[in-house]
């Protein structure tokens, strides 16, 4: 009884002052977060913003931190263009970059400088900005009217809220003042998100005696828990005087009831209050236990999980698909000689006239009828005879006459590089469409070819390029996410990450991966950049392909480079050394720079980097076409053509590129790349298994089974746990029931096609169910 009137009392003297009804209401961090920003800010800015809170109103559409990064960034970037007017930047900026585009030839720049009129009022903007003529600083003077234009849209959205900022202030006293506005914000919101702050009194003095009134309340709240939970004590803080009776007798009538229980009741209450820690665990799974109970009381199928049962009907399941498969081959050759033989013509004299004359226009050797001629008069029985055509897009147009439904499936390959308008007549000629393609290669490249493009702006759908575009705005789209061209995951982990956002999956062979020998190398050489190539590492490469021929001789060897100069260079050394390598075909051998690797295929890949600090030693930024908007497919195009192994012969190491200011992806994912082979290279880098954020995996089974076998390891995406023997090797997998297992598109995919897949790959596994445990 005196600790309720003591809590009672404490009750009338503060919390009623103070306007909080509940313990739980208040908490002593918020107060104290509440008054660091005070210690970061000014304290009148703090105030104005809860005083005048609609112009500090916390707009969730507004991201006001998210701007402030950006000015900061612009900040890095050598900040911005201050002398010019907003009216002018757009001017200044084409001006500039006339004259950095003149700066990159010797004559270019001469023809600039004596004939231009920009010179001069160019030349004053550069001295403004204490830069010179010279094409680095030209280069800077451009991206500093970048930033004030990229300030400009910032300064705006600040303005439509009424912040406003200065772009004649230091980068110091903008980022002081965003700071301090976000700090405003964060305090506007502590005040409207807790009752106990928000109150007619607000004042400085007033939240510091609500500081002091916690301390006392976190003092005598250890002696008051020891009689009262917290829900009692909120109670009595809302009670009367004349309830402090009412609630006392309830508890004595709550020992009463403890009294009262028996010994078998005391024995559970004992057993959980013994280990509170387990108490919820042992609670959860009895739950789990009758659960799976009643489930399997309405499904008694479930049941044979653990039982042979499931084993036969999942080994019956993959021998129907394999006997599946083998009927199908056999359906379909045989569907095509019934249709070949399908309506044939007789003539009186019972002899076949169907396919005489198209006969006769194939075999004669005089007055020859074009292909468009011959399928235009013979299309029925040309098409009875071959129902499969494969052609580009072109040479549909040009062959196949203009019909509507010509063919019962039309399929793109390599969309994502043909051009909308040249896909269109195909599409016109089928009934159905399948458009295949990689947003992530190459786009269409218009190089050499003339295109018919008219100012027809307001059609949005005439600013897409690519087939694969165009179709992904109209049909219903699927990923494919099986990877098979790389035998190994250190060739496709990359792309997988960056690219593909690790939706791909790739089973490697048992016997390849048991190895353990990293398939990307990274050699190191001391290389010089000059005229645009690399003299030494163009011998590596040429002494590198001597060695692999030597050891592999079936072996196809593509080499890769980032320069079509570079490129020439090592083709010349390949020629030079003839005597010494051993002749290779077109499918063997090929060299190809970045922009042209699409399409191809190798056992192994050999990339000469080429980028190299010059005579001087200095290393120049320049990354060709990689630099470009969308240079970065370049880059996963060409990481992705090895089946077997990459070899990296480059001059720098990745810490040595600069690229954080690039205003493109391509040179930052090089530069990741490089970063990426190295730690394969020395064996640094492991592969991780797919992790799943939206679950509790401590419930899974390979977690309870990783806990008691320190064998079990999760290493590999494509299984639950792997197996690893003592000297680290590989030897088997175990498949569960957890996520992977509901990943699978299908039982079919789960029972028939991994488990065949995993035997035809040479690997060991075991089946381990939720039920058998």
């Amino acid at each position: 009884k005196n600790i309720i009137a003591e809590v009672a009392d404490f009750r009338t003297k503060n919390f009623t002052r103070f306007s909080i009804t509940e313990l739980n209401n208040f908490d002593a961090n918020v107060i104290q977060q509440f008054f660091e920003l005070f210690e970061n800010a000014e304290v009148s800015v703090i105030f104005e913003a809860i005083k005048n809170h609609k112009k500090y109103l916390v707009n969730r559409q507004f991201d006001l931190k998210k701007i402030s990064a950006e000015i900061n960034q612009l900040t890095k970037q050598n900040w911005i263009e201050t002398t010019l007017s907003s009216e002018k930047l757009l001017l200044k900026k084409s001006q500039a970059e006339q004259a950095w585009a003149a700066s990159k030839s010797g004559f270019s720049r001469f023809i600039w400088k004596l004939f231009s009129k920009d010179k001069k009022v160019l030349e004053q903007l550069l001295f403004q900005n204490r830069l010179s003529l010279q094409s680095a600083d030209i280069d800077v003077l451009i991206r500093k009217i970048n930033n004030r234009i990229a300030f400009e849209n910032l300064k705006d959205k600040l303005a439509k809220k009424e912040i406003f900022i200065d772009d004649k202030d230091e980068a110091e006293e903008i980022e002081q003042t965003l700071k301090n506005y976000i700090l405003a914000n964060e305090a506007y919101t502590l005040y409207t998100t807790n009752d106990f702050l928000e109150n007619d009194n607000f004042s400085l003095k007033y939240y510091q005696d609500l500081t002091q009134m916690i301390k006392e309340t976190k003092q005598k709240l250890p002696l008051w828990k020891m009689y009262l939970s917290d829900w009692q004590i909120n109670k009595i803080i809302n009670y009367s005087d004349n309830g402090l009776i009412e609630l006392f007798d309830y508890l004595q009538e709550a020992d009463n009831l403890k009294n009262s229980f028996s010994n078998i009741e005391f024995e559970i209450i004992e057993k959980l209050t013994k280990n509170p820690e387990n108490a919820t665990e042992v609670f959860q799974n009895s739950l789990r236990l009758a659960w799976i109970q009643h489930i399997e009381g309405l499904f008694p199928i479930l049941r044979s999980v653990s039982s042979l049962k499931m084993q036969q009907m999942e080994d019956e399941l993959q021998e129907s698909v394999l006997q599946k498969q083998a009927l199908s081959q056999e359906i379909v050759l045989l569907k095509l000689r019934e249709q070949t033989y399908k309506d044939l013509l007789i003539n009186r004299l019972q002899n076949v006239v169907t396919y005489r004359e198209l006969h006769h226009q194939t075999t004669k050797k005089r007055k020859l009828w074009s292909v468009r001629k011959v399928l235009e008069a013979y299309s029925d029985e040309l098409f009875k005879l071959i129902p499969c055509w494969m052609a580009s897009p072109e040479s549909v147009s040009a062959m196949f006459e203009m019909k509507e439904n010509l063919f019962d499936l039309v399929i793109f390959d390599e969309a994502s590089q043909c051009f909308a308008e040249y896909g269109i007549p195909a599409i016109f000629r089928g009934k159905q469409i399948v458009v295949a393609g990689d947003s992530k290669q190459l786009q269409p490249n218009d190089l050499y070819q003339i295109r018919y493009e008219e100012d027809l702006s307001h059609e949005p759908i005439l600013e897409i390029d690519s087939l694969l575009d165009l179709a992904a705005q109209y049909l219903p789209q699927a990923s494919l996410m099986g990877h098979y061209r790389s035998q190994s995951l250190d060739l496709i982990g990359f792309s997988n990450k960056f690219f593909y956002k690790n939706s791909l999956s790739l089973l490697p062979h048992y016997e390849h991966i048991s190895r353990n020998e990293p398939a990307i190398n990274y050699i190191k050489v001391e290389g010089i950049w000059e005229k645009n190539t690399n003299e030494r590492e163009a011998q590596k490469v040429v002494d590198l392909v001597a060695e692999l021929q030597q050891i592999s001789p079936e072996k196809s060897i593509g080499v890769v480079t980032f320069n079509h100069k570079q490129a020439e260079l090592i083709e010349l050394r390949m020629t030079n050394e003839e005597l010494r390598i051993k002749p290779f075909t077109n499918a063997q051998f090929s060299v190809k720079n970045i922009e042209n690797i699409q399409g191809d295929e190798f056992d192994i890949v050999i990339f000469s980097v080429g980028y190299a600090p010059d005579i001087n030693g200095r290393l120049l930024m320049n990354f060709g076409t990689l630099n470009q908007t969308g240079g970065e497919n370049r880059l996963n195009v060409a990481v992705t053509r090895a089946r077997e192994k990459i070899y990296i012969v480059s001059s720098i190491l990745p810490n040595q590129l600069n690229v954080e200011n690039a205003l493109n992806e391509g040179p930052k994912l090089l530069k990741k790349y490089l970063d990426y082979a190295l730690s394969i290279s020395n064996g640094e880098f492991l592969h991780e298994p797919n992790l799943l954020k939206s679950f509790r995996t401590d419930w899974f089974l390979k977690e309870q089974l990783k806990n008691r076998n320190s064998q079990y390891m999760s290493e590999l995406p494509f299984a639950d746990l792997t197996v690893k023997s003592l000297n680290g090797k590989y030897e088997s997998l175990i498949l569960t029931d957890d996520d992977l297992y509901f990943e699978g598109i299908s039982p079919k995919e789960s029972h028939a096609y991994l488990p065949m897949n995993l035997r035809a790959k040479g690997w060991k596994f075991e089946r381990i169910w939720s039920r058998n445990r």
